[in-house]
């Protein structure tokens, strides 16, 4: 996948940048990844676990880390 649209933005995933217009908003390594694998789902449920494994190489991280990542 190199890049997918979400709403008006379009998300390249080989930059981890959102853009929409001239509008161009690099998201940090993470964000990227995890809006990534949240797209790859199409709709359907991405665990934590599987962001877990996948995002953070599966470290020990605080409670708050993936919901402060996803919002």
């Amino acid at each position: 996948m190199t890049a997918q649209r979400i709403g008006g933005w379009n998300f390249d995933t080989a930059s981890g940048e959102l853009r929409r217009g001239n509008d161009r908003r690099r998201l940090e390594p993470r964000a990227a990844r995890t809006l990534e694998l949240l797209l790859e789902a199409q709709g359907g449920l991405v665990s934590q676990e599987r962001l877990i494994a996948e995002v953070w190489d599966g470290r020990a991280l605080s409670e708050n880390s993936v919901p402060v990542v996803i919002s």
